[in-house]
């Protein structure tokens, strides 16, 4: 079973905000309620932010039409982030926000991670703790590790 990430993990997250040089490729298809593909094709997106509670993406989505359908819950980001880890780290999310970006054909996708792949949970937290101390940007993260 893939690892739940509790309401109050996400609440007391850190946000780690990532520079252009810091930045990674975050890969997704969008899949419904039953898991089965919704769109054929995968998606890519640079990584803004990150925490053990989701991630703000510049990405694409099919086309506008989707953004109602993605808000409302019919479909998830089945995503793939490679942070330079051991592996990347995989999981399930929702849309939660989805806004156009400065960038032609290009959006802002907040993400709340619902569930990661066994074992993704902790490597994201030393991830995102040892970015945010290396910053000197460490508050509030969960004690759990």
């Amino acid at each position: 079973m893939p690892d739940p990430i509790s309401h109050h993990e996400r609440r007391r997250s850190t946000r780690l905000q990532l520079s252009p040089e810091q930045s990674f490729e975050a890969r997704y298809r969008f899949i419904d309620s039953e898991g089965i593909t919704s769109h054929p094709h995968r998606h890519a997106a640079i990584a803004l932010n990150v925490s053990v509670g989701g991630a703000l993406l510049r990405g694409t989505i099919p086309d506008s039409s989707w953004a109602p359908r993605l808000l409302d819950g019919q479909d998830f980001a089945c995503f793939e982030v490679d942070l330079g880890l051991s592996e990347p780290i995989e999981g399930l999310a929702q849309l939660r926000w989805l806004k156009p970006s400065n960038e032609p054909a290009m959006y802002e996708l907040g993400l709340e991670f619902l569930r990661l792949r066994p074992g993704h949970l902790p490597l994201l937290q030393r991830f995102v703790l040892s970015r945010s101390s290396a910053s000197g940007r460490l508050h509030g993260f969960p004690e759990v590790l």
